[in-house]
């Protein structure tokens, strides 16, 4: 898959995953959330693909769409996506989200407000995958979800023992991530880049990355409806058409020489294919007759 297929396939999981947080701060007022945030701190950068606050404290959203089972436990360094027989690895999504939380903690330590770091939590959002095969304990399986699980999850959430976020709280957060965001800003992309090897970058200047996504929010709140979300799996009705075609015309000659095949062995049983064989015989015994039977010419 190339690199903008693969962004694009991204950018419908984390929307789908948007619709759920959504759904969420919905009903669970002063509740909000970010999207596409890029913070800094030092040589450490971060992409997080949601950011949630609440009265509960701050929640990072990482989403991975993968179309295959995952293998995988606390400890691997990589995980593994299965894809019938064909298999690709990732790096552990776990280990991904610790460093999001230092790097988030390290930047609010930067901006002169600190907070304490079981305030800062993550959960990975898996989007068309089958997860039934992670060897996860207790604790860390609370923080592996699929997307169609992600509102229960969401609502199981507690505060931690050191308290949570007032509503004024969840509001100064808000716009305090708002101002840490650094993803419209080209050196920190390069800097991110840098921090991750490259590995999701075009070859090409900074400006080949994807164009920063604006901030996804619910009411009250500056409000990106996005793009329209293609059909999941569409089916290719033309390519279906022509198969059907083909197998017809297969079915249609096999069907006409069963049929001529069954005529004949009804005419041989019923009798009627007798009398025309004897007509035939007759008639061609005749005409030999009548051949041999002719005078021959005497030579001129």
């Amino acid at each position: 898959m190339e690199f903008h297929e693969a962004r694009a396939v991204g950018n419908i999981g984390e929307q789908r995953v948007a619709e759920r947080l959504r759904v969420y701060c919905e009903e669970n007022p002063p509740a909000v959330f970010l999207s596409n945030v890029l913070v800094r701190s030092g040589r450490m950068t971060a992409q997080l693909d949601h950011v949630l606050l609440d009265p509960h404290g701050i929640l990072i959203v990482e989403v991975k769409v993968r179309n295959g089972r995952i293998r995988g436990t606390v400890d691997e360094k990589k995980w593994t996506a299965v894809y019938g027989g064909m298999t690709r690895t990732f790096q552990n999504p776990l280990e991904q989200l610790r460093g999001q939380r230092n790097t988030l903690s390290k930047a609010l330590q930067g901006a002169s407000d600190p907070i304490d770091l079981d305030l800062i939590q993550g959960v990975v959002v898996f989007v068309d995958a089958d997860i039934g095969s992670l060897e996860l304990d207790s604790h860390s399986r609370k923080h592996v979800t699929s997307v169609d699980r992600l509102v229960a999850v969401l609502r199981e959430r507690t505060t931690p023992a050191v308290g949570g976020f007032s509503h004024a709280e969840v509001s100064r957060r808000y716009e305090q991530l708002r101002s840490l965001d650094r993803s419209a800003d080209p050196s920190v992309q390069a800097s991110h880049a840098a921090y991750r090897g490259g590995a999701s970058l075009l070859s090409g200047p900074v400006v080949a990355l994807p164009a920063p996504r604006p901030t996804v929010t619910f009411s009250g709140n500056p409000h990106r409806p996005g793009p329209k979300v293609a059909p999941e799996n569409p089916i290719p009705w033309r390519s279906v058409l022509r198969r059907i075609a083909r197998i017809s015309d297969k079915r249609l000659a096999a069907a006409i020489q069963f049929a001529a095949m069954c005529l004949l062995l009804l005419c041989i049983f019923s009798g009627v294919l007798g009398p025309i064989l004897n007509a035939a015989i007759r008639s061609f015994t005749a005409s030999i007759t009548g051949v041999s039977a002719a005078p021959a010419q005497a030579p001129k």
